[in-house]
């Protein structure tokens, strides 16, 4: 227990914290001298601050309403109120086997059973009892499958190669009849996707991620309970039309995502927050990928705009990354070089970043690239000397990789004339082209744009003609 005085001193401690642009603890200590006990302040203050976001999402989280329900009926109960408990029991009941809350379902129905217990079961015909249980059963069978799905899907998106057959091998992904609920059926789509993406079948990618996209829109009112997963599978789609070269289906689907807050406006704050940076992100690839950089550049004054209101938690250290890339690659294809190395050194210099990531060796290469074009020799050669480093130390260092950094550091010393230059690009390109094809999606589509840059060089033509020539192309 505490005193109002107690609570007056951590109101008073969030409104000195939320003046500093830092957190600086010493600080407090020394200027705030009613503070005997931080330790205690900040618990309280952090126990006050759920508290306070718990009554705010409960009247705007389905789920939060239905635990209040719930919460509800109990209260009914213990103070007697049967009949409205029981009335409650049955709006409840209707809405968790909706939106398939097989947990909150369970907890429902024993409350109802309780209740027929209160009762002494009067007027409760044993028929009624009876269904109550075995549809509790059901429910338990239906979870222990849902989540049997989810296990699968953990394997085969996490586990090592071995565990990856082995979950494909297993009944419940045999067929899709195997699946009882909406979510289990969600988890073996999810499951395919993963084996798909591990094995590289970019068809096969595409076809389940079409599957996802189809089996949400037919279960509207679970993209209202999840919208952020819609939003996702949308995303994900896209990708695999853009690297299918299916350009006017990944129109279409990037104009879903432009119509979800009209087709939902009950999105919360999180999922307009999600669906500004996937469907900027999506749309800066789908535009690069068809060398319409112009556009690209539409697109990123957009981001520009706007994208100070996502600092902090509202985006990801990963949609940092691949939009700062994009809009590099943006800039890389309308020429402007400057621009286009602020956005990778972005990538390049930003803290606790994943040295591993594919994403972080192409901001690397990239970068290499860039200096060669604005004719920045001792960068250029800084920048190759840096990427080979991190890249071999990480064990990351792909045979594409290696292509490029032998080719800036060993070949462009040696040539003298653009004759020559065309000869090694030549010898560079076909050496890229034999050994891509068994590098991961992220890598192809770096060494997509490395093989559209040396075929601008070889060619004369600009490279945004190009990657535009390849896009009309048909997939090998």
């Amino acid at each position: 227990m505490h005193g109002k005085g107690d609570e007056n001193n951590y109101v008073r401690f969030f409104d000195v914290i939320e003046q500093q642009k830092e957190y600086d603890e010493e600080k407090l200590i020394k200027t705030e001298k009613y503070i005997s006990d931080l330790s205690v302040i900040k618990v309280r203050l952090y126990n006050a601050i759920l508290r306070s976001l718990r009554t705010y999402n409960a009247n705007i989280s389905f789920t939060n309403k239905l635990k209040a329900e719930i919460d509800y009926i109990e209260i009914l109960r213990d103070k007697g109120l049967l009949e409205q408990a029981e009335k409650m029991v049955a709006k409840a009941k209707k809405k968790a086997e909706k939106y398939g809350q097989l947990l909150s379902l369970l907890q429902i129905m024993e409350l109802e059973d309780r209740l027929m217990r209160r009762k002494n079961y009067y007027n409760v015909p044993f028929v009624q009892v009876e269904q109550v249980i075995k549809t509790m059963l059901s429910t338990v069978e239906k979870y222990k499958n849902q989540t049997e799905y989810l296990l699968l899907d953990h394997q085969l998106y996490l586990g090592p190669d071995s565990t990856k057959k082995r979950a494909m091998k297993d009944r419940l992904l045999s067929d899709e009849k195997e699946a009882q609920t909406y979510q289990a059926l969600f988890s073996f789509y999810l499951c395919y996707c993963q084996y798909y993406e591990y094995t590289g079948d970019r068809i096969q990618i595409y076809n389940f991620r079409k599957k996802l996209v189809s089996l949400m829109e037919k279960h509207p009112h679970n993209i209202e309970l999840i919208p952020e997963r819609y939003i996702a599978c949308l995303g994900n789609l896209i990708n695999s039309q853009n690297q299918l070269k299916k350009f006017d289906e990944a129109f279409q689907t990037i104009q879903k995502l432009k119509a979800l807050p009209e087709n939902f406006p009950s999105l919360n704050e999180n999922a307009r927050n999600r669906l500004f940076i996937i469907t900027n992100s999506v749309e800066l690839v789908h535009y690069n990928n068809q060398g319409k950089f112009e556009k690209g550049i539409e697109v990123v004054k957009q981001i520009k705009s706007k994208f100070h209101i996502y600092e902090g938690t509202r985006y990801t250290l990963s949609d940092f990354i691949h939009i700062n890339y994009s809009i590099s690659i943006v800039y890389f294809g309308s020429e402007e070089y400057n621009m286009a190395i602020k956005h990778i050194n972005n990538i390049i210099n930003r803290q606790n970043i994943d040295y591993r990531s594919d994403v972080y060796s192409m901001a690397k290469v990239l970068s290499i690239i860039i200096y060669y074009e604005l004719g920045h020799a001792e960068l250029l050669q800084y920048a190759v000397r840096s990427t080979f480093r991190y890249l071999q130390k990480r064990n990351i260092l792909y045979k594409t990789d290696h292509a490029i950094l032998n080719f800036i550091r060993k070949k462009i010393p040696k040539i003298n004339s653009k004759k020559e230059l065309i000869a090694e690009l030549i010898i560079f390109r076909d050496e890229v082209e034999k050994i891509r094809k068994k590098e991961s999606e992220e890598k192809r589509s770096q060494t997509d744009f490395i093989l559209c840059w040396a075929e601008s060089k070889i060619t004369g033509k600009h490279f945004a003609k190009v990657v535009k020539e390849k896009a009309l192309e048909k997939n090998s």
